[in-house]
């Protein structure tokens, strides 16, 4: 009797998965992450430190146990399709330009009955091509997300080695560094009783080229001689690395003016872009 499509899935898991006795294949999976426009790009490197050859990890789940895994990722990249339907879920396939070392493939599972998914590239077995030799290490797989998704950076990794899977473990950081962030303020009498402010924030970072900049705080920076206030804005590249920067903006203004209660403010929707803040009351 022909056993049931549930156990062949099985069966084929265990096969492929297997036990990690007869081989090492202790590996390093690390990411770094970059915006381009409203997604970001996930750009991920293994370095193996075992003994065997590495042909296929997995992205965002524990997979040793891979009937039991559940998918860490919680947003699709952008293009993923479904492609079929099976006993362990939903496999999606992704756009064909998906940028990725020569040789190999990428697809996604999504577990039946779960909102998560998880990542897998390959070296499919028919193939000469060697994998990733023990000591050597490989960049190049990329992922595009439609926005943030922390698990593409903190979630956990699986390598399997000539079919046999060992390694486990938490991503680590490819980008530890934060941006540089720089501001200049001006203020100009415009009509009277107003003062035209001005700020530009530039942004820069070793491998964000857009890291978000916003405004975090506005409060009075009065002086003995001069009113003003202070700004603080912050600059976060997709790897989730912040810094802060505050500058005082001097109104044209004699010192005791009065000045109003601390306007809101509007916050740049990118590095180096001016940002023409609302008219600010001063007396002349």
């Amino acid at each position: 009797m022909r056993p049931p499509r549930f156990l062949l899935g099985s069966v084929l898991l265990l096969a492929v998965f297997g036990s990690a006795a007869a081989e090492d294949s202790s590996a390093r999976v690390a990411v770094y992450a970059e915006h381009q426009g409203g997604n970001v790009i996930y750009h991920y490197e293994v370095r193996n430190t075992g003994s065997a050859e590495v042909r296929r990890f997995f992205v965002g789940c524990d997979c040793r146990w891979p009937l039991d895994a559940v998918g860490e990722l919680q947003t699709l990249p952008v293009g993923a399709v479904p492609a079929r339907t099976d006993d362990l879920g939903t496999w999606y396939d992704l756009p064909v330009d998906t940028p990725h070392p020569s040789g190999w493939r990428v697809r996604l599972l999504r577990p039946a009955g779960t909102n998560g998914h998880w990542m897998e590239w390959y070296m499919p077995a028919a193939r000469a091509k060697a994998g990733i030799g023990p000591g050597a290490s490989l960049g190049g797989f990329t992922v595009v997300v439609p926005g943030a998704d922390d698990a593409y950076l903190a979630g956990n990794f699986t390598v399997l080695a000539e079919g046999r899977t060992g390694a486990s473990a938490p991503l680590a950081l490819l980008d530890t560094v934060p941006p540089a962030l720089s501001l200049e303020t001006r203020a100009m009498p415009a009509d009277t009783g107003t003062a035209a402010v001005r700020v530009v924030a530039t942004a820069k970072d070793d491998r964000d080229p857009e890291p978000r900049v916003v405004v975090e705080a506005m409060s009075r920076g009065d002086t003995s001689d001069q009113p003003g206030y202070v700004v603080v804005y912050s600059a976060t590249d997709a790897s989730g690395n912040r810094t802060t920067a505050s500058a005082r903006v001097p109104l044209p203004a004699a010192a005791g003016t009065q000045l109003p209660d601390v306007p809101a403010v509007p916050a740049p929707p990118r590095p180096s872009v001016p940002v023409n803040w609302p008219r600010l009351a001063f007396s002349p």
